[in-house]
């Protein structure tokens, strides 16, 4: 049965291991596509390095951490207008850890709702009934556990305009969305690269 084979697959994942690494680095990619005109050259893409690493540690602790970081450099796009290449992003880095992330109650509860779930006989809407009101508890539990997101190194560079993003925000079940905290943007050369565009 379709709810026998489930179970089973969702019991190995009721505790989730208690951390892993993951990395990945891509370098020299490109892509090309031929135009609709043939007098025209094809269109590419290319990225001279992209990468992604991930990192959970004491997923079986009351509190975990997760930490992941994407990244890419030296992306060219030959279809971009010349008016405003100098304005596409060719680097990007973001970095996000979150900390005091209650994982092994929260992985508990949602098997546990699963579980209810699958034995439920009747609609599609009521089998989600259990599943709709565990989901409803993690912004509470995130809350109860201090989780934090930090946002940090992180940052959107084209030739003539320097974004930057960092910041800290708290897991808050009382606040709007549930979180509070405070992330701010800077960009660098917005005026310069809007006196340039005008000039063009």
């Amino acid at each position: 049965e379709l709810k026998t084979l489930f179970t089973g697959a969702v019991s190995k994942i009721r505790i989730p291991m208690n951390g892993m690494s993951n990395s990945l680095e891509l370098n020299e990619i490109s892509i090309l596509k031929k135009d609709p005109d043939p007098k025209r050259p094809p269109m590419s893409i290319s990225i001279g390095m992209a990468g992604f690493q991930g990192t959970m540690q004491d997923a079986q602790k009351e509190k975990s951490r997760i930490s992941l970081k994407n990244s890419f450099s030296n992306l060219k796009m030959s279809f971009v207008p010349d008016e405003v290449s100098d304005l596409v992003p060719h680097e990007m880095n973001l970095e996000i850890n979150a900390e005091s992330l209650p994982i092994k109650l929260m992985m508990s509860t949602l098997y546990e709702a699963l579980e209810k779930s699958i034995k439920v006989e009747g609609t599609d809407n009521q089998a989600y009934l259990p599943m709709q009101a565990a989901i409803a508890t993690l912004p509470k539990m995130l809350s109860d556990s201090a989780s934090t997101l930090n946002i940090q190194n992180t940052f959107i560079r084209s030739t003539d305009l320097d974004t930057g993003i960092d910041g800290k925000l708290n897991a808050d079940a009382t606040a709007p969305f549930g979180v509070s905290g405070k992330v701010s943007i800077s960009v660098k050369g917005m005026e310069e690269a809007l006196e340039g565009l005008q000039k063009k």
